[in-house]
């Protein structure tokens, strides 16, 4: 191994040698609910809100002989030294690090086959919902497929915390074929499997809408409907987070407690009460964060209005928004003069314009709480 590391001093971020499987091929995709971009629509990166012509395709890329990195999100085929990244963030500072961090690679799995659950965002818990678990539950027919063969496939996971351990429990999957790694030591692996899912996000997929759909579902099995608590209006808090505070959000809170809606913490929520809450939720308002992904549980056509600082605009959730059938409006607000686009510097709200902006949803929508 030591030997294949000294021999590559240079990461070219390209793999020849691996097998796909597909799960999903793209389909026409035809968005048929109420999406309004405010306005946003003459700002940087709003091309990105377009709604896309096709569904996601999904993948799984299949590679033998490998050292995975979880931490630079990293493949290295030891025959060749070819460097794959299924990070769409990968940094050009970070190649340099790749073979001095392989070197000291542990050795894991052999004769196994183990699929990965997880990429180097799997911490933040709008990631770990988006990505890892209907990734996770995208392997269920290959590993199938593999033990059927008499293998004895497992998933890669990072510590997982009582919530992300229930969020397995609720795709179906069994404990005993899950094994947590440190994401910050690299492994060796006979065979390493790896779903497009944890690679970026850019189209809404069915696959992952019906994901969400038998996680409600399986908890409302589980959970009496005398236990449940409705939350028709909710607003998804950013008190709790330490980047792109709203200077002016304890204003904003008291507007919408006068108007009927909720405002809840995300992070102070289990798995259980976060998809109950959103599954229960006619109109959620927030900014975008973390806590936005769990709009993935919101039934069909429950309405959505995300905000945004004018320097940070993202669209990952209008396409969670579309691929489950969601009303989607959005604004952004302008910032302190200086602050550079993409930034997470704090902002606020004006609450006049807001107002204004609520008023105009629920009233499209005949919203009452």
């Amino acid at each position: 191994m030591n030997d294949v590391m000294e021999n590559t001093p240079k990461v070219t971020l390209e793999f020849s040698d691996f097998s796909i499987n597909t799960l999903e091929l793209e389909k026409p995709f035809d968005h048929c609910y109420r999406y309004e971009l405010g306005n946003t629509t003459n700002l940087p990166k709003i091309s990105s809100f377009d709604i896309p012509k096709t569904t996601l395709p999904i993948h799984h890329f299949i590679f033998d002989n490998v050292l995975f990195d979880p931490a630079r999100a990293t493949i290295i085929q030891c025959k060749n030294s070819q460097v794959w990244t299924m990070n769409p963030f990968f940094f050009p500072t970070e190649a340099d690090e790749v073979f001095p961090r392989a070197a000291n690679a542990r050795a894991a799995l052999v004769g196994q086959t183990a699929f990965c659950g997880f990429n180097r965002h799997w911490a933040n818990a709008g990631h770990w919902i988006s990505d890892c678990v209907p990734a996770i539950s995208s392997y269920d027919s290959l590993a199938s497929a593999y033990r059927e063969d008499g293998s004895n496939p497992v998933i890669l996971v990072p510590p997982l915390n009582p919530r992300m351990l229930r969020s397995l429990q609720l795709i179906g999957i069994d404990p005993e074929s899950v094994k947590e790694v440190d994401p910050n030591q690299v492994i060796a692996l006979d065979r390493l499997v790896v779903s497009s899912l944890l690679c970026g996000r850019t189209a809404p997929s069915p696959f992952c809408s019906n994901v969400y759909e038998k996680m409600v579902k399986r908890l409302n099995v589980q959970t009496p409907a005398s236990e449940r608590t409705a939350g028709r209006g909710i607003y998804v808090s950013r008190l709790d987070g330490s980047s792109r505070q709203i200077r002016n959000e304890q204003q904003v809170i008291e507007k919408l407690r006068n108007r009927g809606i909720t405002p809840i913490i995300v992070s102070n929520m289990s798995m259980d009460e976060r998809i109950e809450k959103f599954s229960n939720a006619e109109f959620v308002v927030g900014s975008h964060g973390a806590g936005m992904a769990n709009i993935s549980f919101c039934h069909p056509e429950a309405v959505i209005y995300e905000i945004f600082p004018a320097h940070y605009l993202q669209s990952f959730h209008a396409t969670l928004a579309q691929q489950v059938g969601l009303h989607y409006w959005a604004d952004a607000y302008s910032v302190h003069e200086g602050f550079p686009v993409g930034c997470h510097a704090p902002w606020s709200i004006d609450t006049d314009y807001f107002e204004a902006r609520l008023d105009e949803i629920t009233n499209f929508h005949k919203l009452s709480f």
